[in-house]
């Protein structure tokens, strides 16, 4: 064979080689690639569906209780809506009412933990647990037990069947007491108005100042009743009647009007009012009754204790309710000093309604007619 013949049969030979390695290589995925697919799959595994713990339908349900460490109480259908046993004549909070059973009635596990011996570990024993059983109307049950924050995602603990779940989206009032399902709603004064007309007969409304037509003060905290009320030939505009005569309209006057145009509540402490009740929460004999018309709206407001948290409990009108509420919301009125709802002077009348002026001075008497 010729030299030049056999040169080319070696570089042929050298290029096969290189093309096998080549394709060798471009099959045989590198370590990189294999840990970025190992985390594709694990991710696609991650946003597999959620597993369905609980998938029952509100119109299917008969009753459901809960039992944890603060009460226990029953949540049964009303209308397209559900209420609590025995308080379907109160004022309830529906919107969270319904929240609380849909977050029972419609759980998914974003991760289930299997047989677990000690329970205590997830908070499904103890103060931490709240029970709940599930009546439905074709007789059949289900049982929950609702634990512990879960500590390496959001969500709660749940035991069902045995087996603990993670599961986001539990209502936190579950664990609490029946209360924080009752309104804890006051009031709000109406605004007075004014229609106004414009030189080119167009009208709109006017919002005029607050008018406190009538103000009574009473209990512990004021010994001598202190009576007020709207006074249009005074200075102020607001005269004291009791426990003496004298003109009001003070900065203090003003901060009450303030204060009771439209209170808040942090919530509910009891309803269906007994002599017991009313004296466990110092509602027998209250510390300060406030009796009041501001604009159109009339209310009576008691107040009693204070709770260890610094609330005050408070009854308004014939409410069969004990509120609670912050001090800071009652401060203007349950406890004023008579100095701050009365001017300084006895009387002050106006120059114009003075007729006559009589002085005694070291025995000489001298009269003033004024025309």
């Amino acid at each position: 064979m010729k030299k030049t013949g056999r040169n080319i049969l070696i570089m042929l030979a050298v290029l096969l080689v290189l093309g096998g390695v080549s394709a060798w290589l471009f099959l045989t995925p590198s370590e990189e690639d294999a840990e970025n697919s190992s985390a594709a799959s694990s991710s696609q595994v991650s946003s597999a569906p959620q597993e369905a713990l609980m998938d029952l339908k509100t119109e299917d349900v008969k009753l459901i209780s809960v039992k944890n460490q603060e009460d226990s109480f029953e949540f049964v259908p009303a209308g397209e809506d559900f209420g609590l046993q025995g308080y379907e004549d109160c004022e309830l909070n529906t919107t969270m009412i319904s929240s609380s059973v849909q977050s029972l009635l419609s759980m998914t596990a974003s991760k289930s933990l299997g047989s677990r011996e000690d329970l205590k570990e997830f908070g499904l024993t103890g103060e931490s647990a709240a029970e709940v059983e599930i009546s439905c109307k074709d007789g059949t049950t289900q049982k929950l037990v609702l634990g512990g924050k879960a500590g390496e995602s959001a969500g709660r603990y749940v035991l069902k069947d045995g087996e603990v779940s993670i599961v986001a989206g539990i209502s936190e009032q579950l664990y609490g007491d029946k209360f924080s399902y009752f309104s804890a709603y006051l009031y709000s004064v109406s605004e007075r108005t004014s229609v106004v007309t414009a030189e080119d007969g167009t009208e709109s409304t006017e919002t005029l100042p607050d008018v406190l037509y009538r103000l009574k003060l009473s209990g512990s905290n004021y010994p001598e009743t202190v009576e007020i009320e709207y006074n249009e030939s005074v200075t102020s505009g607001y005269l004291m009647t009791a426990p003496v005569k004298a003109e009001s309209g003070t900065n203090g006057l003003t901060t009450l009007v303030e204060g009771i145009k439209a209170p808040t509540a942090v919530g509910v402490a009891a309803v269906h009012l007994t002599d017991e009740l009313l004296e466990e929460y110092g509602l027998k004999e209250p510390a300060t009754v406030m009796e009041f018309t501001l604009n159109s709206d009339t209310h009576t407001m008691s107040l009693g204790k204070a709770d260890p948290d610094g609330n005050c409990y408070l009854m308004l009108d014939d409410r069969d309710v004990v509120y609670k509420v912050a001090k800071s919301t009652v401060e203007s009125w349950a406890e004023l000093p008579l100095l701050k709802l009365r001017m300084s002077y006895i009387w002050l009348s106006n120059i114009k309604d003075v007729k006559q002026l009589s002085l005694t001075a070291n025995g000489v008497d001298y009269r003033f007619d004024m025309e």
